[in-house]
């Protein structure tokens, strides 16, 4: 028989599937040095979105200011105090439309990067967010164009970086969580550096792991998954196994910031994982039975996987919901 003779086999039958876009990441420790850089790429002139406090009082903050001021950058800034509403997006979208904006950066968790990501879309669109809510108001399809969008994430649990979508918050009787979602909100870079999680508290740690475990659980079992996404999450949770975990630990009990690093890439990495795959998909669901195992008929590898990662997980459940 011929040595490079070739043993039949079926042909393999790879599914349908779609990708989205994604923004132009930059990953690794320090990474976040290079932002004014970004920033010089897309203008003279740039709106700096970030929490009230937190980012603001650590040395980056004037760091950026003078590296910006250094490149004759003109620096707008702009504060999101808690999870944003219709009144603090069209309140700054007013406040800032005039200005000339040429970028918008925002730096710090969820909430910070969709109110950022929701303000570049309509500094330039003349609309209110109320227009472009899901289920909310009058449904007006957006027109565009979006001002080109930094996300800088300080968290890593959300993956708003990687997302088409804002959520926007109302509070009181005829409050509501909604999205304004379209394929232009999407960043144009992504600077993920898990540098900037050094001093994340444990509770925000434990809240932030279990919000990626769980989006890697919901794209793994989804009945849209494909080759692709069964692979980001896999690797997710790898992540997950070898970070959340550790990192926790070390956070918990007062372990250098040195002994930290290299779980807090293995999680930021696993978020990416996590968003990369929800943002791959058109649509994902989980039943309630996957996280309780109960009568799934899952994969052995998934079932491997709830046995081995979520028992250990489950006092940074309890903390995370404290």
């Amino acid at each position: 028989m011929d040595r490079l003779s070739v043993v039949a086999r079926p042909p393999v039958v790879i599914p349908a599937f779609t990708l989205a876009r994604l923004p132009h990441i930059e990953f690794g420790p320090g990474r976040s040095d290079g932002l004014p850089e970004a920033i010089a790429r897309h203008g003279r002139s740039v709106l700096l979105v970030t929490g009230a406090r937190a980012f603001r009082a650590t040395p980056r903050w004037p760091w950026l200011l003078g590296a910006i001021a250094e490149r004759g950058i003109e620096a707008r800034t702009a504060a999101v105090p808690g999870e944003p509403s219709p009144a603090l997006i069209d309140g700054a979208v007013a406040a800032h439309r005039d200005a000339g904006v040429d970028v918008v950066v925002g730096i710090g968790g969820g909430s910070v990067l969709d109110a950022a990501k929701a303000i570049a879309g309509l500094l330039r669109s003349g609309t209110s967010v109320r227009d472009h809510l899901e289920g909310i108001g009058p449904g007006l399809p957006y027109p565009g164009p979006a001002v080109p969008f930094i996300a800088v994430p300080t968290t890593a649990g959300t993956g708003s970086e990687a997302t088409k979508n804002a959520v926007i918050s109302e509070v009181g009787p005829d409050g509501f969580k909604r999205s304004f979602r379209d394929e232009r909100l999407v960043a144009v870079e992504a600077i993920v550096d898990p540098d900037l999680l050094v001093g994340t508290p444990a509770a925000v740690v434990a809240a932030n792991g279990m919000d990626a475990l769980t989006q890697l659980l919901e794209s793994y079992v989804s009945q849209r998954h494909g080759p692709v996404t069964d692979a980001l999450a896999l690797r997710g949770f790898e992540g997950a196994r070898d970070g959340l975990l550790p990192w926790h630990r070390a956070v918990t009990g007062g372990a250098p910031t040195a002994a930290s690093a290299e779980p807090r890439t293995a999680i930021a990495l696993a978020v990416r994982k996590a968003r990369a795959t929800r943002t791959l998909l058109e649509e994902s669901g989980i039943d309630v039975e996957i996280v309780t195992g109960a009568g799934t008929g899952l994969p052995g590898s998934t079932a491997a996987m709830q046995q081995i990662i979520l028992p250990e997980l489950g006092h940074l459940v309890r903390e995370a919901r404290r």
